[in-house]
């Protein structure tokens, strides 16, 4: 009798075990649109997670990643006893669809050549806690603030190469002195150049705004006054 009732107990937990496994499911996936932003996002794009959201037994994951450009339309989930395993992916195929909006076919999908910076939110319903391990595509990923990875700074020479915070890309580029002759900050959507004289002094800057086709060009004399002014609208 004693025996009966000790493994009625673990039948009951190994039960309650099983429907709490069985209850982990993912509810809701966002793939939010690829982010072309910056110069050169993706090689310097940290994978991280942005937000953990835990409300009753519902997990919502807002996850920061990089993928091919024509990825991420799938996604899936799979959990151990601490990890957490998310997963995006191409689907197994897409329809084809014709001039009135019927499907016609299904055909695979398309692998583009390139790369983009997405934002993926995951929402988890039987979650107990919060605590547990993440991993995108089999990378364990942490959460972290900082966007980009920072600081990041390569010295060449007479160059200096850096990433801020924001992701844009800036260039420094010395003298034979050590004075700073040029400098260039840049994304997809701006960029900003500066020349310098020899006595530091502002000489010539260029900012072009590349989403609205805008170039302002300023030129300074040696004593720091503005001698000439350009602005071009690019059609």
């Amino acid at each position: 009798m004693k025996v009966s009732i000790i493994a009625l107990f673990i039948s009951i937990i190994l039960s309650a075990n099983y429907v709490e496994a069985q209850q982990i499911e993912l509810v809701d996936y966002v793939l939010y649109p690829c982010e072309e932003s910056h110069y050169i996002d993706y090689y310097y794009f940290q994978e991280r997670v942005l937000e953990k959201s835990l409300i009753s037994d519902t997990l919502t994951l807002l996850i920061a990643t990089t993928m091919n450009c024509g990825s991420g339309d799938v996604a899936y989930i799979s959990v151990s006893e601490d990890t957490i395993h998310l997963y995006s992916d191409f689907p197994d195929s897409i329809p084809n669809i014709d001039d009135k909006g019927d499907t016609i076919s299904w055909g695979e999908p398309e692998s583009y050549d390139c790369t983009c910076c997405f934002t993926l939110e995951y929402t988890i319903k039987g979650i107990s806690h919060n605590q547990y391990v993440v991993t995108i595509n089999d990378k364990v990923i942490e959460q972290l603030p900082n966007k980009y990875i920072f600081p990041l700074v390569n010295d060449f020479g007479d160059t200096t190469v850096f990433i801020d915070q924001e992701g844009y890309f800036h260039k420094k580029t010395y003298n034979l002195l050590g004075e700073l002759y040029s400098e260039r900050k840049e994304s997809s959507e701006y960029s900003n150049s500066k020349l310098y004289y020899k006595n530091g002094q502002l000489w010539i800057e260029e900012e072009y705004d590349k989403v609205n086709g805008v170039r302002k060009t300023k030129e300074y004399s040696k004593s720091g006054k503005l001698i000439n002014y350009q602005e071009n609208i690019e059609k």
